[in-house]
Parts: structure tokens; sequence; C-alpha cells
């Protein structure tokens, strides 16, 4: 993200100093995995989606993630089968 928060690339200042979007996206999907669970702390995604909708102004952010993958006894063929699916349906 670093690479591409750029001034006059994806977002310029208006004359009043304040951020204006040149993104032509509509929706971005954030794909992530974890070993446990994330849950409401998503911290990665929330960044991803601020600078999203703030900055760019792409108005539809989704998150996808595949959870507990370092848990013992998780079924990861199934935990990432169904984040393909999830993904598949945004698609």
């Amino acid at each position: 993200m670093e690479h591409v928060t750029v001034a006059d690339l994806t977002f310029k200042y208006n004359e009043k100093g304040i951020p204006e979007g040149l993104c032509k996206a509509k929706r971005l999907i954030y794909v992530t995995t974890a070993g446990g669970r994330i849950g409401n702390l998503n911290l990665g995604y929330q960044y991803i989606e601020t600078l999203s909708q703030v900055l760019f102004s792409i108005p539809d952010v989704l998150c996808i993630s595949a959870e507990g993958l370092d848990i013992d006894g998780s079924d990861l063929e199934a935990i990432l089968d169904d984040a393909k699916r999830r993904i598949d349906q945004l698609i």
C-alpha cells in the first residue's frame, strides 16, 4: 500500500488540502490468513478499508479471512475451501 498511496496517482489534495480519491475501482477485496482467530480485531483490514474508502474513494471494501490455521485439530482444507468459496461468490 505504501507504493500506491501516492499524491496525484491514487489521490490528490483539493484546494482546501483535503484528499480526494482518483481511483476508479468500485470494489476492493482484502484476503488474509491467520493462525489464530482475528475476530473484530482485524487491524490489517481496518487499515486497508480506511485507506481505500477515505483516501482512494473506493466505496465497497470487503474482507475474506481464513482463520485458525495454526490451531491444533483445525481442518485446514475446509477453512481454505470456505475462504475460496466466499471469494468466488464476490467475484
